[in-house]
This record gives structure tokens, sequence and C-alpha cells, in this order.
């Protein structure tokens, strides 16, 4: 019986030293997995930091640049010229308004003219009409103050009886 228990102790103790050996193993691997971890976050922290700074390199180049921008422009120039545009812009609007004035009396005018015009057709043929027929009687002329248009009214020579 106790070579038994000998040879339980013995076969428990070498399987135990297979895990023990397994696990050594495993924590070698687990090591060398940790150091390579470990090395490839310290390279990615080294590469961030190259990159923090090449950002910071950049954005002071950029600023640099922007400021630069305008360097070469004279701001007076260009302040003084938009002043111009500005006045130059305010005369084109008042120019404009003046023209659509002068339009709108044109066209009143035109319709004048063109009444005055029609106006004096008529004068022309009724005086042909009054001088080719000594019995017509006389017209009267006036033209109304609020339209401006010419009437004739027919009035009858004295001692004239009506037809």
């Amino acid at each position: 019986q106790l070579r038994l228990r000998l040879k339980s102790r013995e076969d428990l103790q070498a399987t135990l030293a297979g895990d023990a050996e397994a696990s050594r193993r495993a924590a070698a691997a687990m090591l060398e997995l940790g150091d390579r971890q470990t090395m490839s976050l310290s390279s990615l922290r080294d590469e961030n930091e190259w990159l923090s700074q090449e950002l910071r390199r950049v954005e002071r180049e950029a600023t640099a640049a922007q400021e630069r921008y305008w360097d070469g422009v004279p701001f007076s120039n260009f302040s003084t010229g938009r002043d111009e545009v500005d006045a130059l812009r305010s005369g084109a609007e008042d120019l404009d308004a003046e023209l659509r004035g002068m339009e709108r009396e044109l066209r009143s005018a035109q319709r004048g003219a063109k009444v005055a015009a029609t106006e004096a057709s008529m004068a022309r043929a009724c005086l042909r009409d009054l001088l080719g027929n000594p019995g017509t009687p006389t017209l009267s002329f006036s033209i109304d103050d609020d339209s401006g248009w010419l009437s004739f009214t027919p009035r009858r020579r004295p001692g004239e009886a009506e037809p």
C-alpha cells in the first residue's frame, strides 16, 4: 500500500512537474509577448510624440504664412479704392434713378406729342371743311386745362337760323 501511495505521489509529482514546466513556458511566452507589447507601445509613444511635434511645427508655419499673406498688399490703396468704388456705385445708382425719371418724362412727352398730332390733324380737317363750305357754322376751339385735349364747339353766325 505504501508503494501504491508512493507510485501515486510520483505520478502526481511528474504531472505537477509537467504542469509547472508548461506554466513556466507559458509565463515565459507571456513575458516575451508583454515585452513585445511594451516595445510596441513605446514605439507608438515615440511616434505620437514626433507627430505632435510635427503638428505644432506645421501649425506655426501655417500661422506665419497666414500672417505673411497680406504683407505685400497696400491696405491704404485697397481701402481708398473701396471708397472710390462705393462712391462710383452710389453715383451710378443716382444716375439710374435720374435716367428712369427722364424716361418717364420722355414717355409722357411722347404721349402728349401723339395727342397734339391727333388734335392738329382734327383741326386741319375741320378747317378744311369750314373753308370749303361757307355755310358751315363756325367753330370755337378750346383746350381743356386738366386733360390738355383740344375741343371744337360749333357756333352759328349771328342771324343764321338752325336747320
